[in-house]
Parts: structure tokens; sequence; C-alpha cells
């Protein structure tokens, strides 16, 4: 996390400031914290739009099986998100049709232990998304992704079941200073696709949430809130080689608090953000803080 941190410190010493008016386009990566970003479903326009997000989740607490996570060593969850987008001129239902490809590079880390860490093979693949623009003010954002799941795999952040998500989101500009930006994502998860195995992850549903103050130079500070809820049970079990085990109960979730800080990069026409959230009233979930520092560029 103090790589993080620093990082955005020596951007922010060597940039001016200007009004780059675009999201974070891992959105729709399914990380939670940010989906509903500053800006986050405005319409960029026509053109390539690429990312780097560096993602850091500190994991506390209980695992996502309700289980104790009994490590005495600081253990997290490090990504790194390379993200590109195209946006064409193409109109469906009215809005313009883009499309993008998010690859997924991490793994746990358990104190100085790596576990599983490395490039995983399954991308996240977005084949469609739409943006509307309805006056000045208002801008909504549709989307559908889908990662597929490995049958076999080392990779702490590959899954055993291929997932699909819809979502949709809303930014609006309540004047010059002010704008709140809402999500929802529903995230539904096959049977697993590895041989020997006959067990059924649930869906999950997100609700995010953020109220924007924007400054003359461009750049924001925020609120930020999350929430994350199993919609229904899971079928089977997996085995872990030791033990049966329930993924993710019913009934399970977690919230958040957080915050997001952007800025503008003109010498590069990008746009940097940093956001922080503290995991709190979990429910059979794993917990913990989130950090996310992204830089985005518009081709």
């Amino acid at each position: 996390m103090k790589k993080l941190l620093l990082s955005a410190l020596l951007l922010l010493s060597v940039s001016a400031f200007a009004a780059v008016d675009f999201g974070s386009p891992e959105l729709t990566t399914t990380q939670p914290g940010s989906g509903a970003g500053a800006n986050a479903s405005k319409d960029p326009g026509k053109g390539w739009l690429g990312a780097i997000t560096l993602g850091h989740y500190n994991i506390r607490g209980i695992n996502a099986n309700g289980q104790d996570h009994a490590s005495d060593k600081y253990t997290s969850l490090d990504l790194i998100l390379p993200h590109l987008s195209y946006y064409t001129d193409t109109r469906i239902l009215g809005g313009r049709y883009s499309f993008g490809i998010t690859g997924v590079i991490g793994g746990v880390h358990r104190g100085s232990e790596e576990v599983g860490v490395g490039v995983s093979g399954s991308p996240w693949l977005h084949p469609i998304r739409l943006n509307w623009t309805v006056g000045n003010d208002l801008h909504v954002v549709a989307g559908y992704s889908v990662r597929l799941g490995l049958k076999s795999s080392r990779m702490s952040i590959d899954k055993a079941y291929d997932m699909h998500t819809l979502n949709t989101g809303v930014t609006y500009d309540i004047n010059e200073r002010w704008q709140v930006n809402g999500a929802l994502q529903y995230e539904h998860r096959t049977a697993t696709t590895r041989n020997g195995h006959r067990w059924q992850a649930g869906d999950i549903g997100y609700v995010e949430g953020s109220l924007i103050r924007k400054f003359d130079n461009g750049m924001t500070l925020g609120g930020y809130a999350y929430h994350i809820g199993h919609l229904n049970r899971d079928s089977g079990v997996q085995y872990d080689g030791a033990n049966y085990l329930l993924m993710g109960r019913y009934g399970s979730h977690v919230s958040a608090l957080g915050m997001e800080f952007t800025t503008p990069i003109e010498a590069i026409n990008s746009s940097l953000s940093l956001r922080v959230h503290e995991e709190v009233g979990q429910k059979n979930h794993s917990y913990g803080t989130r950090g996310f520092l992204t830089l985005s560029h518009k081709f």
C-alpha cells in the first residue's frame, strides 16, 4: 500500500491540472469500490481508452466460507488490472456501443510468501457496453461482462467457474460543484468447470454509491459506500483436498465506507484516481481494507 501512495504522490508532483472528464474503465471488473467512482457513467467519446490499476486488499477476519482466517501473517490480495476499451460511433437503443478487455495479474501474499501469483489465463471480456447522455447532467451506462473458469490452474486469482455479470450505473451532475454516482451489478456464477467436483457457487449482488465534490482545477474528492450480498444458496460442496466446504453461504454479506480522490494529468491527457475502502458489518464473509490506484488515458 505504501508503494501505491508513493506512486500517487510522485505523479501528482509532476502533473498539471485540466478537465479530463472520463471515469476509470476497470469498473467492469467486479472489483468492489470501483463501479460508482467520479464520472463513472460518462461517455468519453469515440476512440480508445486504456487504464492500469494497482489493487491491494488486506484480508482480515473470516474467509468467504465463514471460517476463521487463522493466518498470523499479513495477508493480502494484490492485483494489476490492465484494461483497454474501444468506443465506437455505433448506436444501439440510442446508446454509444463499446467493448473491451481487462487482464488479471497478481495473487495472494501471506507475509513474504507468494501463493499462486502470476498472470491469469482468463481475462475479463466486455463484449457490450452502452453509454447514454440525457440532457447535460444525466449519464447512464449498462453492460455485460464475462470471465471463464479454468479447469486447472495454480493461480489464486483464477476461478473454477464462469462468471457472467450485468451492470448498470448513473452519474448525475447536481451542479458545477457536486456530483452523485450509483451502480448496480448482478453476478451469476456457473457450476464448477473442474473435473471431479460437483458444486455451484451462489450469485452475488453489488450496490455502490458516491457523493463527489468537484474543484475548479479538475480534481474531485468524495465519500464512497458499497454493499456486497450473496443472493441465493450454493449447490453442492467443494472439496479442497482435505475438507468439503460450502462456498459463500446464503446471507453472506459485507459493507464498506471509503473515499476517492481523482486528478487530471494534462501533460498526458490522463486521469489518476486513488480509492480506499474499509469494510465493515460482515457476516460469513471475508473483509478488510481495499485500495486502488488507477491511471486512465484517452487515445
